[in-house]
């Protein structure tokens, strides 16, 4: 985590994103590219399948955001 905070200091943060946590952003990001990487490698059945794993990935990532926020 060291690493992405790092890599963040330089650049400016766009309005949208302050409010949002940015290791959200960073974990939605990551799985947009492995997402984008399953369109472009698989093909048929298999890609609908690592598709919406993907997506369950994605839904318990932003429902555990919310619960930390909370605390």
């Amino acid at each position: 985590m060291l690493f992405v905070s790092l890599w963040y200091k330089g650049i400016v943060i766009p309005e949208k994103l302050k409010g949002m946590n940015l290791r959200l952003a960073v974990a939605m990001a990551c799985y947009a590219v492995l997402a984008a990487i399953a369109i472009l490698a698989l093909d048929g059945f298999l890609r609908s399948v690592v598709l919406f794993f993907f997506a369950i990935l994605a839904v318990k990532t932003i429902a555990h955001s919310k619960d930390e926020e909370m605390k």
